[in-house]
């Protein structure tokens, strides 16, 4: 697999950078001058409107179980 990241792209008038990776992962970089931190997002073309009569409701569930914590990372440090 290639791993070397080609120069993105940024649109004239956009503050955002676009960029598709080989594996199809698409990437936005929004530099902020007056921040010292990097924050990420992740965005998946798939949830309820996918689901099938007998999955319905499983996105749902799914996405309360992920902020509900474990025994090492408790709910208010997921949320931090």
């Amino acid at each position: 697999m290639n791993t070397s990241i080609p120069r993105p792209i940024q649109q004239p008038g956009e503050t955002a950078i676009h960029h598709t990776l080989s594996n199809g992962v698409r990437v936005l970089i929004e530099p902020v001058a007056t921040a010292r931190s990097i924050a990420a997002g992740v965005w998946v073309h798939a949830g309820s409107r996918d689901e099938t009569e007998e999955e319905a409701g499983i996105t749902h569930f799914i996405e309360h179980m992920v902020f509900k914590g474990t025994a090492k990372h408790k709910t208010h440090h997921i949320a931090r």
